[in-house]
């Protein structure tokens, strides 16, 4: 089908994913040019390779209760990784266990690139931009993750800009955000 309206789904992956896999409340948006083909043994890993288009996609209950909405762009993927390039307008995303209000953003552009071996899951963004009223950010990043348990490896580089710093405010219900302490397991290597 060239065109399919997702809408409040109930059932229609539950059937077919494992259990232990936590799905999401609720997911809304456009799909459109969605090409699907899985394949496979009974005794062995199922092979897949998917792509699509989507359009202002919203989530809704994701683990730890975060959401978002106005995610558009375009996936393809299959068993050995893939690429999503995003070009969003108008973006919300709700991370109620840091944040009071949704964070918000008019745009956010970019691509993430992803590779999955038997050692390590390696992400890779290039040049992903958020814009919001009053702030412009830019970033790239190579993020490593063992499959083994061992610490995550990430090698970030950022830069903004901000008209108004105090427009930007963002309550955080008076806990304090994750700093260099919570991650001086995992930083080990890497510039300052």
């Amino acid at each position: 089908y060239p065109f399919i309206r997702v809408a409040e789904y109930e059932g229609l992956l539950t059937d077919s994913l494992p259990e232990e896999l936590q799905l999401p409340q609720a997911i809304s948006g456009d799909v459109q040019n969605l090409k699907f083909d899985m394949h496979g043994m009974i005794d062995a890993p199922a092979k897949y390779i998917v792509a699509l288009q989507f359009a202002d996609i919203g989530v809704t209950g994701l683990a730890g209760d975060i959401s978002t909405r106005g995610l558009s762009g375009e996936l393809a993927a299959d068993d050995d990784g893939g690429r999503v390039q995003v070009d969003s307008q108008a973006i919300e995303v709700e991370l109620p266990a840091l944040f009071t209000a949704p964070l918000e953003a008019q745009s956010m552009t970019g691509l993430l690139v992803w590779r999955v071996n038997d050692d390590v899951i390696h992400v890779l963004s290039d040049n992903v931009r958020v814009q919001t009223a009053f702030i412009e950010g830019d970033s790239r990043f190579e993020f490593d993750w063992p499959r083994n348990g061992d610490s995550p490896r990430i090698d970030l580089m950022a830069t903004g800009t901000a008209s108004d710093a105090r427009a930007e405010k963002v309550s955080t219900q008076g806990r304090r955000l994750a700093g260099p302490r919570a991650c001086s397991r995992a930083c080990f290597a890497g510039r300052h």
